[in-house]
């Protein structure tokens, strides 16, 4: 059921979003790695997995535009 489906992950830098987002790639899934600050733990996730499954996204979702941006990406041809 989810073949075809990318997953957005918030949080995806660290604790549960980051055991997330490496459990859905291992399943070969695409995932929106959502991150507000630290971008060094989704770059390994690039390097691991790579550009074509990962796709990082930065966004504060404490404000409306993070939010709208974040839904943006995802909404992306090819995601």
């Amino acid at each position: 059921m989810l073949d075809y489906l990318s997953v957005v992950v918030t949080g995806a830098s660290s604790g549960i979003g980051l055991v997330c987002a490496r459990a859905f790639l291992k399943r070969g899934r695409r995932v929106v790695a959502q991150f507000r600050r630290q971008s060094m733990p989704i770059q390994q996730l690039v390097d691991e997995f790579g550009d074509d499954l990962v796709t990082p996204a930065q966004a504060d979702l404490g404000t409306e535009e993070g939010c709208v941006e974040l839904m943006r990406t995802a909404a992306e041809p090819g995601i």
